[in-house]
């Protein structure tokens, strides 16, 4: 079971109108669509149930505006998982109107009602999904100290929840895995102890609200990841950045990982500056635009931006 307290700090200072500030159009329905998927797995998944983290990743979506009846039915679904039959029952009351309003026909009405059906009898849906057999897993560093522990899955795959060891024994990461991929709520460690970062991965790329940390354990960032392939470190929406000392330094949006926008600066005397951004294409001078590696305190750079202003010591 993932750590729901430790989600819902994640989750309950980023609304989705955050989340997808700045995105283009295809990007925006790539976010609900992975949102989506995410809360449902987390919704129905007997292995990896989360009522707490479905019902965050939901109100994302509801926060976005009109939802497509598959996307209502998750929403509904995720209520329910919660214990909140009566607005799962309204939801999906309106996740097969919609259906129907769209001239929908199929097993998909059947499905929506059949739910429907459970969440006025106050009970939740629950998938069907076969678990294959798993056995203890150890790794180990040359000199013998463990390296990782976990399930291993009979197909071979990692499965369920690993730890992850530096070779000094002290926590390199934590999570869990679902068909050999990172999924769910993980920590990050560094070697020295002190707790990197922590958020959510669907399907090996990191997904929704994370945060990251100083090595004396204030906060260095928060917002969100959409990443299309692992590691690729796309940000999305509105980020906020902190020095080790707890002043905000930076704040504003990415789209597909660069800066778009307005965004705010500030120094440690509090003197502010603000820049426009052109986001995730070229400029007119042919120069690519700025991209931060996870850990990386943002600063200004004027050569990429668009147009500026304020003043400040920079």
């Amino acid at each position: 079971m993932m750590r729901a307290a430790c989600l819902l700090v994640l989750a309950a200072t980023l609304t989705g109108a955050r989340a997808v500030e700045g995105l283009a159009s295809a990007d925006r329905s790539e976010f609900l669509t992975r949102v989506n998927n995410y809360a449902w797995v987390v919704a129905t998944a007997p292995a990896y149930l989360d009522a707490a983290t479905a019902l965050a990743f939901s109100k994302e979506l509801r926060g976005t505006g009109t939802l497509p009846p598959h996307m209502v039915d998750t929403v509904a679904t995720a209520y329910a998982q919660a214990g909140d039959y009566a607005e799962a029952v309204k939801l999906q009351a309106q996740a097969i109107e919609r259906f129907e309003r769209g001239g929908g026909t199929g097993n998909s009405r059947d499905e929506f009602q059949a739910r429907l059906a459970l969440f006025t009898a106050g009970k939740p849906f629950l998938e069907a999904e076969k678990e294959l057999p798993a056995a203890p897993c150890t790794l180990t560093w040359p000199d013998g100290s463990t390296k990782a522990q976990g399930p291993l899955a009979s197909d071979g795959n990692y499965a369920g929840r690993w730890r992850y060891f530096f070779q000094n024994g002290k926590p390199m990461a934590e999570g869990l895995h679902r068909g050999g991929l990172q999924f769910g709520l993980w920590k990050r460690w560094r070697e020295d102890g002190s707790l990197r970062d922590e958020g959510h991965y669907n399907e090996g790329c990191r997904l929704g609200p994370w945060h990251e940390y100083h090595a004396n354990g204030r906060t260095l960032a928060e917002g969100w990841y959409l990443e299309r392939s692992a590691g690729d470190n796309l940000r999305c929406g509105t980020w906020t950045f902190w020095d080790d000392q707890g002043h905000q330094i930076a704040n504003g949006a990415y789209a597909r990982g660069a800066r778009i926008g307005e965004w705010t600066f500030a120094d440690a005397a509090g003197h502010a500056r603000t820049l426009t951004y052109l986001g995730p294409q070229n400029d007119d001078s042919g120069k690519l635009p700025r991209r931060d590696a996870p850990g990386e305190l943002p600063s200004p750079t004027p050569e990429m931006v668009n147009a500026g202003g304020g003043g400040g010591n920079f």
